[in-house]
């Protein structure tokens, strides 16, 4: 038997399966998309990452990498606390490969015509309660969120929207004085 299959046995009779594949590190790469095929999601999501003996990983973002045990992990992203994904995925020991999400959501891309001068604050509402998110100037007026019927309002003025799971959509406010 080589020095390397017999150094094998040994680290995986002691439990140390992860260091078998000579230091290839096990786990899961996670990038989410709005629709199979489509760019990936940028913005940030809520990820955690649960193995048989509970939660291995929670991070915030777009795309993360995670070292896991080899095994079946229960993967769930959320956006606002509100869970646009689940799904079970198996890590291979000794490979760290991507898994790619379709998530239940939409883009929303928002633009408030307004007089000079005028601040521009836009609340987002779902329908459901217990969802509101405030947009300024400097975080954008491009939303990712959760699928649902949303109202959003400024100056006076508010729309609703429904939001299906990969649609991008554009809404126009005009809160110019007349």
């Amino acid at each position: 038997m080589s020095r390397r299959l017999l150094l094998a046995a040994i680290l995986v009779a002691a439990g140390l399966t992860a260091l078998v594949f000579f230091g290839r590190p096990t786990g899961v790469t996670l990038v989410a998309r709005l629709a199979p095929g489509g760019p990936e999601i940028t913005e940030s999501i809520d990820w955690q990452v649960e193995g048989p003996s509970g939660p291995t990983a929670q991070e915030s973002g777009a795309a993360h990498r995670y070292h896991t045990p080899a095994g079946p992990l229960t993967v769930t992203g959320s956006l606002d606390g509100r869970e646009v994904i689940r799904s079970e995925v198996r890590a291979l020991r000794g490979r760290v490969e991507p898994r790619i999400f379709t998530l239940d959501a939409a883009l929303l891309r928002l633009e408030v015509l307004r007089d000079p001068g005028d601040p521009l604050r836009l609340t987002v509402s779902s329908v459901e309660p217990g969802f509101s998110r405030t947009v300024h100037p400097e975080t954008g007026t491009r939303l990712l969120l959760p699928t649902g019927d949303y109202r959003v309002e400024t100056a006076g003025v508010s729309a609703d929207i429904a939001l299906e799971a990969g649609d991008i959509r554009d809404l126009t406010l005009d809160a110019r004085d007349e």
